[in-house]
């Protein structure tokens, strides 16, 4: 799964546009505490996939079936989760 760099610009935009409405929004707090608590990565460092995933996550992009396997081992591997 391979993005473009005008796509992968405009997924990095929608996530932090999104981000910024879900750090201002009053019923979000807990979003925000989990920021300054864990900290963030930043979206220009996550790969192709990670970017992606956090569309799919949010809703801004349809979700793609997967296996329950292929999921699990994701999470599992993928270091912005551990």
């Amino acid at each position: 799964m391979r993005c473009t760099s005008a796509s992968r610009g405009e997924m990095i935009g929608s996530l932090v546009e999104d981000s910024v409405s879900t750090a201002l929004s009053e019923l979000q707090k807990h979003w925000l505490k989990e920021v300054f608590e864990k900290g963030f990565v930043g979206y220009s460092k996550l790969s192709d996939r990670q970017l992606l995933m956090e569309m799919q996550l949010r809703g801004l992009l349809p979700q793609e079936e997967e296996s329950e396997d292929d999921a699990d081992n994701e999470f599992l591997n993928d270091p912005m989760f551990n």
